[in-house]
């Protein structure tokens, strides 16, 4: 029988509502800004002791008042080292906020072998998050995963399209850590 210790918990989030200008690397709009607070809310009381961000302004505002909230600074993670970016996320054995862009978000759940109902997400789709519940086995490592897809704010089209009637998604995974 496989034993497994206490699992983790790793949520990712897709930026809020990003602003018009500037164009190159635009921030939060007014709408975004409130809805991280909400987040921020949501993800209180989770026990996160990492928060990782992408390099854009919108992904950092995205973390920063839950940065403040429970006192933890923010860490950059980069598009080049997404396989070992999750590998240490999964050997830390500790729960972790990333936040991110639909594609860097989505690409990550899928890196770690899981399926999200979004094959993508459009300009207007903000205020989705993924859950992923991680299990570590005891003594010959790798990992039991899992999907939960949520979301949070005042715009919450990633919600409302999952409750028209799309699958709930997927049975718990089976991953090995000695790749």
């Amino acid at each position: 029988m496989i034993s497994y210790c206490q699992a983790t918990r790793i949520y990712f989030v897709r930026h809020a509502e990003k602003a018009a200008v500037p164009v190159g690397d635009p921030g939060l709009s007014s709408a975004g800004k409130g809805s991280t607070v909400v987040l921020a809310g949501l993800l209180r009381d989770k026990s996160i002791e990492g928060i990782y961000v992408t390099e854009t302004c919108r992904s950092r505002e995205m973390a920063e008042p839950f940065s403040a909230c429970i006192g933890l600074p923010q860490s950059a993670c980069s598009h080049d080292t997404v396989h070992q970016f999750l590998f240490n996320l999964l050997v830390a054995d500790r729960n972790a906020l990333v936040s991110g862009h639909s594609h860097t978000v989505l690409t990550m759940v899928q890196e770690l072998g899981l399926k999200s109902v979004w094959n993508g997400l459009g300009k207007g789709d903000y205020g989705g998050f993924w859950v992923v519940s991680t299990q570590q086995r005891e003594g010959c490592g790798g990992f039991r995963l899992s999907l939960r897809e949520r979301s949070y704010g005042a715009n919450r089209t990633v919600a409302a399209i999952a409750s028209a009637g799309l699958p709930s998604l997927p049975q718990p995974l089976e991953v090995n850590a000695h790749s």
